[in-house]
C-alpha cells in the first residue's frame, strides 16, 4: 500500500472525499459513505479511500464507477479490496472481448475472394 504523507491526511477531509466520490458517480459516493460509517476510526476510512482514489491512476472514472455499482449489487458492505478486485475482472474481460473481436474481424476479412468459378465451381 502507497506510503501516505501528512500533508495528504491534513489535505484530505470526509467532506472532500465524499465531493470525489460524487464526481465519479453515485455508487461511488455511496461506496465512499459506507467507509465513512464502517469505520470506527476516520483515519482508518482515509486510507481506504486513499486506495480507491488510487485506482483512478489507472482506470477510468467509468470503470470505477462500474465496478462500485457491480459490488453493491453483490453485497451490503462494499470495500475496496472487493472494488480492486471488480475492476480488475472487468478490464480482463473486456480485454479479452476485444481481443475476441478483432479475431473475428480478421478472419472475415480474409474471406474466399476468387469465387467458386476460379476453384472449379459453378459460376
Amino acid at each position: 500500500m502507497a506510503v501516505i504523507t501528512h500533508r495528504q491526511y491534513t489535505v484530505q477531509t470526509p467532506q472532500h472525499a465524499l465531493e470525489w466520490g460524487a464526481s465519479i458517480g453515485t455508487h461511488t459516493r455511496a461506496v465512499i459513505a459506507f467507509l465513512l460509517k464502517h469505520y470506527d476510526v476516520e483515519k482508518q476510512a482515509m486510507k481506504s479511500i486513499f486506495s480507491l482514489q488510487k485506482l483512478a491512476r489507472t482506470y477510468s472514472h467509468e470503470e470505477i464507477e462500474r465496478a462500485c455499482q457491480q459490488v453493491r449489487q453483490v453485497t451490503n458492505r462494499p470495500m475496496v479490496k472487493s472494488i480492486q478486485t471488480m475492476i480488475k475482472h472487468i478490464s480482463e474481460t473486456e480485454t479479452a472481448q476485444a481481443l475476441q473481436e478483432r479475431k473475428q474481424k480478421a478472419n472475415n476479412q480474409h474471406a474466399f475472394i476468387r469465387g467458386a468459378a476460379y476453384f472449379g465451381g459453378k459460376k
